[in-house]
């Protein structure tokens, strides 16, 4: 969509999901659309953000659509079949070894595990504005692109990563560890 024009292209996109609303005759349908954080957007006009503004008040509008996660469509609508065999879905090789199965990609995923382990046992006395907060912070720790670029001399990534993992343990006032003092490769 990005040599449309916002318009045109939201105007094509809420035609296929009317298209699918129709098919389906009144029955739920999940419909999955996993756009891109950040590579797609720079080649749209205004990086995209007329496009999603767009696509989002269309999508508010709509009497034939209702946005939720993947997570609130399961709670509501039990799955009835098990998926046999799931595709990886990586446009790079598709795989994950660009993510993993490098020796600074696997020590920065235990990282990371050890965080996230540090906030669902911590997690329940905090006040929920604190909540709010060290949520964002484990969630930007948890972007793929650290783990891209590990093992490619990326010592920057590397300051960076261990920087935000840093600010979760002082989000969460508990000590950084002293593995996070100094970079994954030492």
């Amino acid at each position: 969509y990005y040599n449309w024009t916002p318009k045109a292209a939201v105007d094509d996109l809420m035609g296929h999901l009317k298209n699918i609303a129709d098919s389906f005759k009144g029955k739920d349908a999940l419909v999955t659309i996993a756009m891109d954080g950040e590579n797609a957007w720079e080649y749209y006009s205004n990086d995209g953000h007329d496009f999603l503004n767009a696509f989002y008040q269309r999508l508010s509008e709509a009497d034939f659509v209702k946005t939720v996660t993947v997570k609130e469509y399961l709670e509501s609508h039990k799955p009835e079949h098990k998926i046999k065999h799931l595709a990886a879905g990586s446009w790079i090789y598709g795989e994950f070894s660009k993510w993993i199965n490098n020796p600074l990609k696997n020590k920065a995923w235990e990282y990371l595990a050890i965080a996230r382990k540090e906030l669902e046992d911590n997690l329940k006395a905090l006040p929920q504005e604190k909540k709010d907060l060290i949520w964002k912070q484990m969630y930007i720790c948890e972007g793929s692109d650290w783990f891209w670029w590990y093992g490619d001399g990326q010592q920057d990534f590397d300051a960076l990563f261990r920087m935000h993992l840093s600010n979760f343990y002082s989000l969460l006032d508990k000590p950084v560890p002293d593995y996070l003092k100094r970079p994954l490769s030492a």
